[in-house]
């Protein structure tokens, strides 16, 4: 499965910053024309270059006050340089320089002077266990606390002493299992600045930890995670604390592209290659986590699906069975909680069809909006249990994910997802062990560096040796002609005719020689794009399919169309050089 530059943005966004002799590179700049937004992430910056209505995926990294990345416009890659000094930001691309300034932040609410001068700087009997530019997540316990609803509602009378007002609660939750923990999601103003927030509560041998957890409405996905990486009483794991939560036999696990590493707890395995793919970690008690995963989706309209399911109630209809289409996940563009209720039964599904268990969607114990990194796209928090089957034996599991989603096409829409799922009876055990792993995640920006301008050095070969390969038939081109000028001259009339023949031979040549070119050319962007068109002879429309399964495609709705020449695939050489007579 293809992983685009936005599903990068997706899983480095839980990663420590990134700064450039002590200023933070994040931020936005512009000269007018062009806009340079840049997220800060563990070694790397991830972001867009905007110019009009039109976005190009950029990532980079930072070294001392110097910057080198590259940005994609379609399927192809262009190399940028940049140098930070104070507010300007230079950059050079193609060519060209750039003189960005930095665009004013938004105000920081904890730093603006609250309403009626009251000081919301701390709330007593709380400690602070994270504190970022955009929110806090502050601790406490409630002794005397016997339930969660008891716990809530003493909590709430401090939240109007620390907030502008008493917040307004949106929801309240409590798991209806177990009854041991629960809270309430909130909105409210702190010194003038709109914040959401959630109180967490759980009950304990001596009453009820309680965390609050607040963050500006407009703060990117990023910020949310900070806050909400850890659990309630054990305070944010940072670097120099990972070790403790990770243990003393905690490993270091090297990524065998060089692009990085990750710590694992004692027990816990993977065998992901890289920092910047898909990562999937194994624990030794039925735990699994998942990093920067992704999943296409079709919606209900999609031509694709049209197609196999017109084709499937023909041959049902001619009293014959159709044999079973590619496996194809089916949703509406909805938002992330109504889009993990759809999909939910299409993976149990799946996960059978791999000979994996029946899962069933308990409930979705909570929820939190968050901005989405994505163009047109949206993200939550989710909170879910569910039960899986295996056997006749059945097994309660929670899960927590950051889920985005975005429209990449027709009828196409893409999942991105961050997250783990544990048996319910280790979920508070596991939490902290699994953020700690996720934050040791450490990328080596040098090598992430160096294999983007290799890649984009050997695309920049591949240009310079077609372009000395046709100057180079140019030459030879107007050489022969030259010489069979002279030979016209010498040999007279008589050989005139045979000259001419030959000199439209060699231009044939050189016509078949550059057409070889071109169709080899349009070989490698077909093969960077990493999808084929389907054509069908029948109707004349055509979609188009993944580059690795594009066969058994065509071949399934052959067979499903009882006909074994009406869908055929057509090349992208086919279609942009073809050969004559074709």
């Amino acid at each position: 499965m293809r992983l685009s530059a936005a599903l990068l943005a997706i899983c480095l966004a839980m990663l420590s910053a990134v700064s450039v002799a002590g200023t933070s590179v994040a931020g936005k700049y512009s000269d007018g024309k062009l806009t340079v937004d840049l997220s800060e992430t563990a070694g790397a910056l991830t972001g867009f270059f905007s110019m009009g209505d039109q976005q190009f995926p950029a990532i980079a990294h930072a070294q001392g006050n110097s910057i080198d990345g590259s940005f994609k416009s379609g399927g192809d890659s262009f190399l940028f340089t940049a140098t930070l000094d104070a507010d300007t930001l230079t950059l050079s691309t193609g060519g060209k320089n750039y003189t960005l300034k930095r665009l004013a932040s938004v105000a920081d609410p904890l730093a603006q002077p609250a309403p009626g001068g009251a000081n919301n700087d701390s709330l007593p009997g709380y400690s602070a266990v994270m504190t970022t530019d955009f929110g806090k997540a502050l601790f406490a316990q409630k002794p005397g606390a016997t339930s969660v609803t008891a716990a809530l509602e003493s909590t709430l009378p401090d939240l109007a002493h620390y907030f502008d007002a008493r917040p307004t609660i949106k929801g309240a939750y409590e798991d209806s299992k177990s009854h041991q923990s629960g809270g309430a999601v909130f909105t409210a103003a702190l010194k003038g600045q709109s914040v959401k927030g959630v109180v967490s509560c759980k009950l304990v041998d001596k009453g009820a930890a309680v965390t609050i957890t607040y963050c500006r409405v407009d703060a990117p996905p990023a910020e949310w995670t900070k806050l909400t990486s850890e659990p309630p009483a054990a305070g944010p794991v940072t670097a120099p604390d990972a070790t403790k939560v990770l243990g003393d036999n905690a490993r270091v696990y090297q990524f065998s592209d060089g692009t990085g590493s990750i710590t694992l707890a004692d027990g816990w395995k993977t065998q992901s290659s890289s920092a910047i793919t898909p990562i999937f970690i194994q624990g030794p008690g039925d735990q699994g986590v998942f990093i920067h995963s992704s999943r296409n989706i079709l919606t209900p309209d999609s031509p694709t699906l049209k197609t196999v399911q017109h084709n499937q109630a023909v041959m049902k209809q001619m009293g014959r069975n159709p044999p079973p289409p590619p496996f194809m996940f089916v949703a509406e563009f909805t938002d992330p909680v109504q889009a993990t209720k759809d999909l939910a039964p299409q993976l149990s599904q799946f996960s059978q069809s791999k000979g994996g268990p029946a899962t069933h969607l308990d409930e979705i114990v909570s929820h939190q909006d968050i901005p989405s990194t994505l163009k047109n796209g949206k993200a939550a928090i989710i909170d879910w249990t569910v039960t899986r089957t295996l056997d006749g034996n059945a097994r309660h599991y929670r899960g927590l994910q950051t889920l985005q989603m975005a429209p990449i096409g027709q009828g196409t829409w893409m999942l991105f997802a961050t997250g783990f799922t544990t048996p319910v009876e280790t979920f508070d055990h596991d939490r902290p062990i699994i953020f700690a792993m996720i934050q040791s995640i450490k990328v080596n920006p040098e090598m992430a560096a160096q294999r983007m301008r290799e890649i984009n050095q050997h695309q920049m070969a591949m240009i310079k040796q077609m372009g000395e390969a046709s100057s180079a038939a140019l030459q030879a081109s107007h050489d022969q002609f030259q010489r069979d000028q002279d030979q016209r001259f010498a040999d007279g009339q008589a050989r005139h005719a045979a000259q001419e023949e030959g000199y439209a031979r060699h231009n044939q040549q050189f016509r078949d020689d550059q057409l070889q070119k071109a169709r080899g050319k349009d070989d490698q962007v077909e093969h960077i794009l990493g999808y084929r068109t389907v054509y069908d002879t029948q109707t004349g429309l055509s979609t188009t399919a993944d580059l690795s399964d594009v066969t058994g495609v065509v071949n399934s709705l052959n067979a499903a169309a009882l006909d074994p020449n009406r869908f055929v695939q057509i090349p992208l050489r086919d279609q942009q050089d073809p050969t004559p007579g074709k």
